[in-house]
């Protein structure tokens, strides 16, 4: 499948609105609860693969906890989708991109 360029950006947008920093609910759920240490790498939104991911990796979580974790994710996922972002998650990173640019 083929990614256009807004569909690659509004993707890694959301991606950073999950898992990219400590206001996201992600981080929240599963860095500040201290489930796991932090993300593993490659956690996020890659577009650089023939199949496009966003996956969410955990560093330092116990043995018998993996379950735990891919529930919490799906709940997060899903907490996420109903209630949507605040603003002010929205904004700064609208800042950064435009940073960037």
């Amino acid at each position: 499948m083929w990614l256009w360029l807004q569909d690659v950006f509004g993707l890694s947008f959301l991606g950073a609105l999950l898992i990219g920093g400590p206001a996201t609910p992600m981080y929240k759920a599963l860095i500040a609860s201290n489930i796991g240490s932090d993300f593993s790498p490659g956690s996020g939104f890659d577009h650089h693969t023939k199949e496009t991911t966003f996956s969410v990796g955990l560093q330092g979580i116990a043995a018998g906890d993996a379950d735990k974790v891919q529930r919490i994710v799906q709940e997060t996922l899903e907490r996420a989708a109903k209630e949507g972002f605040e603003q002010a998650q929205v904004d700064s990173i609208l800042h950064q991109v435009s940073l960037t640019d």
